[in-house]
């Protein structure tokens, strides 16, 4: 019978974290003398050891903002096979992707949620307009004041939020209202006569 390798588990799948794991492997058939090796060329996995059919490993944190895949290759004589490392990456949600607010100044806020927080990792927020101002985050919440807009339209800005590597854009339109002045009554219509009158404006 030909000589093979079975893994158990078959491949790791990991969160974004850093973490020590393990495979074991099984070589069906061995042969005489021959001893097996392990080896790994992705640079974020590190730690790879071999104790007996038990090959332990670790993966760093992925601050990549994507998944990303890697493998161990365990050779026994002229077989090679490999074992594959999925680590995804950080999960962020926000609790809403917009928000419209009046033209007066304002602070508000919204929440956001992060999987498996890390203690160690900050979580950056950025404005990318001069009028949305105070952008900060506590415990999942992000608060924010728009200043008054005497632009003479609407406008747009971006609050962009990023932990990990990965990034959400929280949009931000304020809407203009013209500054305006009306008259009670619109007009004042008299006599001949003289008279003292008044309206309300």
């Amino acid at each position: 019978s030909a000589t093979s390798i079975a893994f158990t588990p078959t491949s790791g799948s990991h969160d974004y974290t850093s973490g020590a794991y393990n495979f074991k492997y099984i070589i069906s058939n061995p042969r005489e003398g021959q001893e097996a090796s392990v080896s790994t060329s992705d640079t974020w996995i590190t730690g790879v050891m071999d104790n007996n059919g038990t090959v332990s490993y670790t993966v760093s944190r992925n601050t990549t903002g994507s998944s990303r895949s890697g493998k161990i290759t365990v050779k026994y004589g002229d077989l090679s096979t490999t074992f594959t490392i999925t680590q995804s990456a950080a999960s962020l949600t926000l609790s809403s992707s917009s928000a419209t607010c009046t033209y007066a100044s304002a602070t508000k806020s919204f929440n956001l949620t992060i999987s498996n927080r890390q203690s160690d990792l900050a979580v950056s927020v950025q404005s990318d307009v001069s009028w949305i101002t105070g952008v900060s985050e506590s415990n999942g919440a992000v608060s924010y004041t728009v200043a008054e807009n005497n632009s003479g339209s609407s406008r747009t800005g971006k609050i962009i939020v990023t932990y990990a590597g990965v990034s959400k854009e929280f949009v931000v339109t304020q809407t203009y209202s013209a500054t305006s002045i009306a008259f009670t009554p619109t007009s004042g219509s008299h006599d001949y006569t003289s008279g003292a009158y008044n309206f309300k404006y």
